[in-house]
């Protein structure tokens, strides 16, 4: 990725646009920024009303389904809620190492388990990390 912002840059002073120049230098800035910081814990709970994220709610009564995606190979170890919502259908809970067949028992008494596919969009996220 350096590389390539780096062929960008070059283009842009090479014909002579600064402003394109200083673009692409913030971006890489901020991508450095982003790259270098912590990851975030995240807090879920889930119990008898809905699933907790840490400060946000979801109640069982929004959510249609859920799926949870385990591919050890690719690193991927997802919850995926499914919501009555139009505008965030899909919420996706990154589970770490909590065991996802807990998870499964669990929620399988108050949703139903429909399978989902992992977008390209998803995948493309998990290479670059975010």
């Amino acid at each position: 990725m350096g590389g390539i912002l780096l062929a960008i840059i070059i283009y842009a002073l090479v014909t002579n646009s600064i402003l394109m120049a200083i673009t692409f230098i913030m971006i890489g800035m901020l991508g450095y920024i982003f790259a270098e910081r912590a990851p975030r814990i995240i807090q879920m709970e889930i119990d008898e009303g809905g699933v907790k994220v840490d400060n946000y709610f979801y109640e069982y009564d929004d959510l249609k389904s859920f799926w949870i995606f385990y591919e050890v190979e690719e690193g991927i170890k997802i919850l995926s809620l499914h919501s009555k919502k139009t505008f965030l259908p899909h919420i996706h809970i990154p589970i770490g190492n909590t065991n996802p067949i807990l998870i499964r028992e669990v929620l399988i008494n108050y949703l139903p388990e429909i399978r989902q596919e992992l977008t390209l969009l998803d995948r493309l996220e998990k290479i670059i990390g975010l």
